[in-house]
């Protein structure tokens, strides 16, 4: 099926009941579209969201807020699918505003609360240097969701919330580890691409090799001619402004060199143009919290 962009109309609002089988079908619809390059993609899915709202829906406690669900006016779904996943999931019928015929403009600024910090999402948790916490939730999202992080596109389908809800998932991580992200990046890379390595090879199983292997490239101490930590160490200091998913990228790939025993005199900054982005050695799940 081929799907062709139709001409502005006004937009309009309405309350309108939607079933199981009519949200599924926008989904679809929806999904179908972006896959053929004919809509725009939605955020990543947010399972635990889906579940808490699906939760909320069957026991009855679910309230109509006027948060609408906004959809394009070529018909597919711009904002709201945790709410109509919830629908599907839940197997409830839902009464929700529903504003038609919203622009791709729209899309792009939906949730940028420009006059709030990305830190404000997370003001009533219990952790330490929120902003480095968010950046690196933005990252670690956007990875778990298998979007090309290094784009400002892709990046930028991650909203707060979808950060908020990481880092409360995995607070206790985030509360034990960040001020050693953010003390090591103070002096070397950045504070953001440090507490997302840490994340990455604790989710992969090697805890402590990553805090290892960042002590040895902070320090410098005791580090031989080929060791992949010098060779980052020397590179990372000659670094200004590189942004902290290449700086990331970079360190996931001299972190497995190192743990294969290769020996790097130098290191060769990722690519996103000619490399995939890599995955920490022995990692087979991103994050131990995923859910159904």
């Amino acid at each position: 099926m081929s799907f062709t962009k139709s001409k502005a109309k006004p937009v309009s609002v309405m309350v309108r009941r939607f079933t199981p089988n009519q949200a599924q079908q926008l989904l679809d619809k929806s999904e179908e579209m972006a896959n053929q390059g004919a809509a725009l993609r939605n955020r990543p899915v947010n399972p635990h969201r889906v579940q808490r709202y699906s939760e909320m829906m069957r026991d009855g406690q679910w309230k109509m807020t006027g948060e609408p669900i906004q959809i394009h006016s070529d018909g597919y779904l711009l904002n709201g699918q945790h709410r109509l996943r919830a629908v599907v999931d839940a197997g409830v019928e839902l009464d929700v505003v529903v504003v038609e015929n919203v622009d791709d403009d729209s899309f792009r600024v939906m949730d940028t609360g420009m006059a709030r910090r990305p830190s404000d999402a997370i003001i009533d948790l219990d952790v330490q240097s929120k902003t480095t916490v968010m950046a690196a939730a933005k990252i670690l999202v956007a990875i778990e969701a298998g979007l090309t992080v290094t784009t400002t596109r892709d990046l930028g389908l991650v909203t707060r919330q979808d950060q908020a809800d990481f880092v409360a998932q995995n607070l206790e991580w985030f509360q034990n580890n960040i001020a050693l992200a953010v003390k090591v990046g103070r002096g070397i890379g950045t504070t953001t691409a440090w507490a997302a390595f840490l994340k990455l090879t604790d989710s992969a199983g090697a805890a402590d090799k990553g805090i290892e292997f960042l002590d040895g490239v902070a320090s410098g101490v005791n580090l031989g001619e080929g060791d992949p930590r010098l060779a980052l160490r020397s590179w990372l200091l000659s670094q200004s402004g590189t942004h902290s998913t290449i700086l990331l990228a970079t360190m996931i790939r001299s972190f497995n060199d190192w743990v294969a025993g290769r020996t790097r005199k130098m290191v060769r900054p990722f690519n996103p143009a000619t490399q995939e982005w890599p995955t920490v050695a022995g990692q087979h799940k991103v994050f131990a919290t995923v859910v159904k």
